[in-house]
């Protein structure tokens, strides 16, 4: 196979991955969506929140096997990267807001307010939790240059593993379309292929280079 085909092939999973949300939700959706403020609201809030999950995980992809992909796509594996991640984060952001404006114009300003805070609602929560890791991780990437944030950058990192198996919960708990094709494809594959990621990476890497030191010694 060659080199251009590879990178080909490379761009089309991506764009199938990141475009499972958007034709998801209009599969899930009809004219009346449209029509009603809040229902929009509602539409907006939905494919934000998929096309986070859908860049979150390709995040995840990306920056595990950073070196392999430079290798690949050259320096737009780091730009990709960069703002990915960026872009996946301001949709994180938005997702909540946008939720606090539906609770503002059903319920007022009290239900506005209130949804910015820890509630009873467990997966809320999680979604909640979730953006404060992010945040963190986020903040760590930024200032990695930095003496603290570059010796605990790797716990730092550690942080966007746990955001994105929360982002599953919670999108699992209260999403109207993970259970929709082509989306429920992504969202049943994610974490699995996550979980491997971790493993492999964080378990099976650590394991080799000990038995290789061990065996040196």
């Amino acid at each position: 196979m060659s080199f251009n085909i590879k990178k080909y092939l490379i761009y089309f999973f991506w764009f199938a991955i990141v475009l499972s949300g958007p034709i998801t939700i209009l599969r899930n959706s009809n004219s009346l969506t449209f029509s009603d403020p809040i229902a929009l609201l509602n539409f907006f809030q939905r494919l934000f929140g998929m096309l986070a999950f859908s860049l979150l995980f390709m995040q995840i992809i990306l920056g595990s096997f950073l070196d392999f992909w430079l290798r690949v796509l050259g320096a737009k594996a780091y730009r990709l990267h960069t703002q990915q991640g960026l872009f996946s984060y301001a949709l994180i952001l938005i997702h909540p807001i946008i939720f606090s404006l539906i609770n503002l114009k059903i319920w007022g300003i009290l239900a506005f307010l209130a949804s910015f805070l820890p509630g009873k609602d467990l997966f809320l929560n999680f979604g909640k939790m979730a953006f404060l890791f992010l945040t963190i991780g986020i903040a760590a990437a930024y200032f990695r240059t930095k003496p603290f944030f570059r010796r605990n950058f790797i716990k730092f990192h550690y942080l966007n593993y746990l955001a994105f198996f929360f982002v599953r919960i919670h999108a699992g708990g209260l999403g109207s379309d993970v259970k929709i094709f082509p989306f429920s494809f992504v969202f049943n594959l994610a974490p699995i292929a996550v979980s491997i990621i971790i493993l492999y990476k964080h378990a099976f890497l650590n394991l080799k280079k000990n038995i290789s030191q061990t065996s040196i010694n």
